[in-house]
């Protein structure tokens, strides 16, 4: 992708410690310094029943393209591409 857009691969989080803010802090981290550095679009792909991590994603500005694809052998079977435009500083939840 161009210097302009951004695909953030994975963002995971030793279960012992999830559900303490450890996922919102990093992806804030990550989000500030894309935006510092220029990029304007960051995308992802959820997969299917990762309720949770949409929930996150949400709450950060990320919203569904309807674009989907199957994952062969992967038993959530499909995700879902989200995107998120960055638009300068901005306070993230």
């Amino acid at each position: 992708m161009s210097s302009r857009r951004c695909y953030l691969e994975y963002l995971w989080v030793a279960p012992r410690v999830r559900r303490h803010g450890v996922a919102s802090m990093l992806l804030r981290r990550v989000l500030d310094r894309l935006r510092d550095s220029g990029v304007l679009t960051v995308e992802l792909y959820i997969l299917d029943g990762n309720d949770r991590a949409r929930r996150l994603y949400q709450r950060f500005g990320f919203q569904s393209t309807n674009e989907r694809q199957p994952i062969p052998g992967h038993p959530a079977g499909n995700e879902e591409k989200m995107r998120l435009r960055l638009s300068g500083p901005q306070s993230l939840c």
